[in-house]
């Protein structure tokens, strides 16, 4: 896992009412630092409100048709990795005293609609039975 971190010790834990808030507190920074262009969800099994959880939160990150500017130093002055590719897209992470404390899952605009990331938190959501097994 170079440059990612590691996990928390407490590799699953209850559900934290905080974490949608700190999702948008980092999706802010995200947004500010990126443009307004980029269309960020919070995403992942912090996102379900109820579930047991790994405690990183995990955002969706939709790059615009055409990026105006270089990603790289804005991701890097707020804290976040280089992105490495992640099965068919790209994340960045963040890293704090050494433990992975957000990801940022990035997907280009046709893979936007079909993001597993964005489809199963979301059905999760939706169908409580189902988050519940």
């Amino acid at each position: 896992m170079r440059n990612q971190g590691r996990y928390a010790a407490a590799r699953l834990v209850p559900y934290d009412p905080a974490w949608p808030a700190t999702c948008d507190t980092l999706a802010a920074d995200l947004r500010a630092a990126l443009g307004p262009e980029w269309e960020l969800e919070h995403v992942g099994s912090t996102s379900v409100p109820g579930l047991v959880a790994k405690p990183v939160i995990d955002i969706a990150v939709a790059e615009p048709e055409n990026p105006t500017s270089d990603t790289l130093p804005a991701l890097r002055a707020l804290g976040w990795t280089e992105p490495t590719t992640l099965g068919a897209h790209r994340a960045a992470y963040l890293i704090d005293g050494g433990i992975r404390v957000a990801i940022a899952h990035t997907f280009t605009p046709d893979q936007w609609p079909g993001s597993h990331v964005r489809l199963f938190a979301d059905w999760l959501r939706r169908h409580p039975d189902d988050r519940d097994r």
